[in-house]
């Protein structure tokens, strides 16, 4: 069976990666991963393009290959008042504080996700995977529309239309929060001898290569920065990530 990975170099995608890379490798031991695993990033123009280079060392860890496409059209489509996750955007994104209430972020890009997973069913298929995956999570819904249950059985019931290849989606996170999934990710950090979510980038703030700590004030960065806290990762490691002081740190500790 192969397998093709939505992997956009955060860390729910990048836990996924090795999850199906961790079961690939115990069904079939001595297995050369690129026979089986297929990722697919996409450059879309989004301010973050550091993702895509955290997304690319999480595959040369594993040595495989990742398809990297470019979606140029988002940006003649919405132009520069629609989302703050594209570049040049007017918009700025907001901090979890200002987008409280909000029922869409103002990082949603529109229709995003249904073009990510039909151009990755189009590579998936051309590959012969069996299955394709997708990191969202129970946390996305709230600001996201395209990541709800919802939103995934119906695009399941279309990728099932297909008569000769039906790809089936996988979305093994849906149900978790962040915290849960980097709770799982430590099982992955001692299979694979590794921390497998440093190299990730969730951060709308900041995008430059030359940023090497995430803001931890942006609506990503607020949630992936509770999910580190209440998966009790150790504070050198969460100081190492998040540009926050120890004294903000401990603040936020006793939040919980």
């Amino acid at each position: 069976m192969k397998h093709c990975i939505i992997l956009s170099g955060g860390m729910e995608s990048t836990t996924m990666l090795f999850k199906v890379a961790n079961e690939i490798i115990s069904e079939h031991h001595n297995v050369k991963l690129e026979e089986y695993l297929f990722p697919i990033c996409f450059d879309y123009g989004q301010v973050n393009k550091k993702e895509i280079e955290m997304a690319k060392k999480s595959c040369e860890f594993l040595g495989i290959d990742l398809k990297i496409v470019k979606l140029s059209h988002f940006k003649e489509l919405i132009g520069d008042n629609t989302s703050a996750l594209l570049e040049g955007s007017l918009i700025k994104p907001l901090t979890a504080e200002e987008n409280a209430g909000n029922p869409q972020v103002n990082t949603y890009v529109p229709y995003r996700n249904a073009q990510f997973i039909f151009s990755s069913a189009c590579y998936a298929e051309s590959m012969n995977c069996d299955k394709l995956y997708l990191g969202v999570n129970i946390s996305d819904t709230f600001g996201y529309w395209d990541t709800s249950v919802e939103f995934i059985e119906s695009i399941k019931n279309v990728l099932k239309l297909n008569r000769k290849n039906p790809i089936e989606l996988e979305t093994p996170f849906i149900e978790l929060y962040k915290h849960e999934i980097l709770k799982l990710s430590m099982k992955y950090n001692e299979d694979f001898d590794t921390d497998i979510v440093k190299y990730t980038w969730s951060c709308y703030a900041r995008s430059g290569e030359n940023n090497e700590k995430e803001c931890g004030l942006c609506t990503t960065c607020t949630e992936k920065l509770t999910g580190y806290i209440k998966a009790e990762f150790p504070d050198e490691v969460i100081l190492e990530k998040f540009d926050i002081t120890s004294e903000d740190l401990k603040k936020l500790k006793s939040e919980f």
